[in-house]
């Protein structure tokens, strides 16, 4: 726990602007987080203690995930935070992660750490990834495991501008070759039907199109069957067409 908050957690959570110095992480500390992990929400307490940030409802690291660069690299700092992520979400249940230009592998780890952390039934009940362009493939893991783990935990999702239809808001593609793809927009309006505690939603500026917009108000429509409690829908920045 120590040595977390002398090497890690300065760097994640230390208000303000400051330098992000690359570091490389020892193999005593990638088996320490590997400890950490089967230790459970005790370590987990324990970094937050060692951040003097005991008692944390809400982690925000807007764009403070590092070089996307180091995504992949054994030991890198983003590789590292990913893995701290998971660990604290054990102890801390809303997490805002927006603009950090999060992929859809990384996603994978993201869930991961959800089912970790529900597994000691400290599960996330908010949670904001806008601005993080995890794609359709993104979305719908994403999607898949909400349902799964959250289904009467989660009370507030911001997914505006993930590209979760593969297109940008005014349906250009997201890379040459892409086309619109459903998958995630299916995935997230079966999670937000089937999250019956959930009270805010955005799903902003993602090119739903008539086609998603179609596919979202199927699952809207089963709101009255459910009894769900969904209050704010934000949809703007899609083109949804006449239809």
């Amino acid at each position: 726990v120590l040595r977390a908050s002398e090497i890690v957690l300065p760097h994640v959570f230390k208000a303000g602007n400051y330098e992000l110095v690359p570091w490389q992480l020892s193999d005593w500390w990638t088996n320490t987080l590997k400890l950490g992990e089967e230790i459970g929400n005790e370590f987990s307490e324990g970094l937050l203690k060692a951040a003097d940030i005991s008692g944390l409802t809400k982690l925000e690291l807007r764009a403070q995930l590092g070089d996307i660069n180091e995504r992949w690299v054994p030991g890198s700092r983003r590789f590292a935070v990913f893995s701290c992520l998971a660990l604290l979400m054990k102890a801390v249940p809303y997490f805002d992660l927006r603009d950090n230009r999060i992929s859809a592998e990384e996603v994978w780890l993201f869930v991961d750490g959800l089912e970790t952390a529900c597994a000691v039934d400290k599960p996330l009940t908010s949670i904001n990834l806008s601005g993080n362009p995890i794609g359709a493939a993104g979305a719908e893991r994403l999607g898949v495991a909400l349902t799964k783990l959250l289904a009467d935990k989660l009370t507030k999702l911001d997914l505006t501008g993930i590209q979760m239809c593969d297109v940008d808001e005014f349906g250009r593609p997201k890379h040459v070759g892409a086309a619109w793809a459903k998958q995630g927009v299916v995935a997230v309006a079966t999670a937000v039907r089937t999250c019956n505690v959930l009270t805010e939603v955005s799903l902003s500026n993602n090119g739903l199109g008539t086609e998603g917009g179609i596919i979202l108000l199927k699952g809207l429509s089963d709101f009255k069957k459910g009894g769900l409690s969904l209050t704010k829908l934000n949809l703007s920045r899609n083109t949804f067409g006449a239809k």
